[in-house]
């Protein structure tokens, strides 16, 4: 992943931020970098003032630790598994200062610097407020149930004008609570169709970390591909 942002001209850049935020490389921290850069090029210059984000599966939320210290962050929105919620949000705790953060179980009347909803209270999640909604490597693992849910409710918690950024990988024959399996594509997902589609390609920065990857759940995974997708949410644009 490294030598992948060498090639791009961005590993001098990333060396500067990974030093300020005091964090060892890794394949992880070089990932979401990159996905900041593309964040940063394609919406955030277009909306030219801090963002609100909500991250669908934020794990440790590395991306938001990014993105905040980038200065694109207005406000950080993130559901998922309780489990993951709290070493997100310990992750963040230990990396920045004097920033709210707020667990929320029921509809918050106000959002905090960070705000954690558990997968199962989405009601938690604010309507109309979010400029910019993000989920990576997590839609491609979910039941269609689930994964239905949120693509159906990505326009009741965008803004005006909003961006919805997804990379996933497609996952043939994902098995299922019931025992069936199905094939979870992301060029198939049942996207709004008023959705305006800005760029949708393969994603080179996975692609390049599987091609070039040793780990045995790569090796030994079927071939498949990682669709990288952005658009914008509402029949309105801003």
């Amino acid at each position: 992943q490294v030598i992948f942002l060498a090639k791009k001209g961005l590993f001098e850049e990333y060396e500067s931020l990974r030093k300020k935020i005091a964090a060892p490389s890794s394949m992880t921290l070089a990932r979401h970098f990159y996905y900041a850069k593309y964040i940063e090029k394609n919406i955030f210059r277009k909306i030219n003032r801090p963002l609100h984000v909500l991250e669908i599966g934020g794990g440790n939320c590395v991306l938001a630790l990014i993105l905040k210290s980038k200065g694109i962050l207005a406000s950080y929105t993130d559901i998922d598994l309780p489990e993951m919620l709290l070493g997100g949000a310990l992750s963040l705790n230990w990396n920045t200062s004097g920033e709210m953060f707020q667990f929320c179980f029921d509809k918050p009347t106000e959002s905090a610097d960070f705000n954690f909803v558990p997968a199962n209270k989405p009601d938690a999640i604010l309507e109309n407020k979010y400029d910019l909604i993000l989920n990576f490597n997590s839609l491609s693992e979910m039941s269609h149930e689930q994964r239905d849910f949120y693509l159906a409710n990505i326009k009741n918690w965008a803004n005006k004008g909003a961006y919805f950024l997804n990379v996933n990988r497609r996952q043939n024959q994902l098995p299922q609570p019931d025992g069936m399996q199905f094939d979870n594509n992301p060029l198939t997902y049942p996207y709004d169709p008023n959705e305006k589609v800005i760029d949708i390609k393969v994603d080179a920065c996975q692609e390049t970390q599987r091609i070039n990857s040793t780990r045995k759940w790569f090796v030994k995974s079927p071939p498949s591909f990682c669709i990288l997708r952005l658009a914008q949410t509402k029949d309105e644009m801003a």
